[in-house]
């Protein structure tokens, strides 16, 4: 039985945030998102080639991710089951000479893609995010950014051990988890990651 206390709920979201291979956010932190407005040494990465051949390039680390304290909600006290609830504030310098020179849904765009990439990252048999949504925004904070929040409620470890099992005929185009909570059915395309050009293609 998994027990996922707050530390290890930022930790692996944190970690998430800045693998260059996910969102390779410059910078994380955890905070409330006013507390953005006091930090006037926030390092927000190159610029230089964030958006190259008509697409996000997230190969350099760039932008700032903050995530709200989270909220949880107790599911089943015995077996320790509870959703977390929180934002996570993707933001971008707009004063920056480099973001100046794309246009605005490019930016947007931009962040749009390391939001999907750490959903992405964060969805999986014994961590499922169950709802989730985007909200964009410019001109925010003392710094005057541009902002994608994306409001999450996730699982994070599943209250026992969780076991994959094979889809019923050996089908390819689903993944079957089963735990003490239940039966999930994913479709295959949901479950494997999608590569950086279908999330583009998505998300233009």
């Amino acid at each position: 039985m998994a027990v996922t206390y707050t530390s290890a709920l930022v930790d692996q979201v944190w970690a998430y945030a800045i693998a260059d291979d996910i969102a390779n956010f410059n910078r994380f932190t955890l905070g409330k998102p006013e507390h953005i407005n006091f930090d006037h040494n926030i390092d927000f990465g190159d610029y230089s080639g964030a958006w190259a051949a008509n697409q996000p390039d997230n190969s350099v680390a760039h932008d700032f991710c903050l995530m709200t304290y989270p909220k949880s909600t107790v599911t089943d006290v015995d077996f320790q089951r509870q959703h977390y609830e929180f934002s996570l504030y993707a933001c971008r310098l707009l004063s920056d000479t480099y973001v100046k020179s794309y246009q605005i849904h490019h930016n947007f765009a931009g962040l749009d893609f390391k939001l999907w990439k750490m959903l992405m990252a964060m969805h999986s048999c014994d961590n499922k995010v169950l709802d989730t949504s985007f909200h964009r925004d410019l001109g925010l904070f003392n710094d005057k950014l541009m902002v994608v929040r994306c409001d999450v409620m996730w699982e994070m470890n599943s209250i026992c051990e969780v076991e994959v099992v094979n889809p019923p005929n050996n089908e390819t185009n689903m993944v079957v988890c089963v735990d003490r909570t239940g039966t999930y059915v994913y479709p295959a395309n949901e479950w494997f990651p999608p590569t950086d050009q279908e999330l583009i293609m998505f998300n233009p």
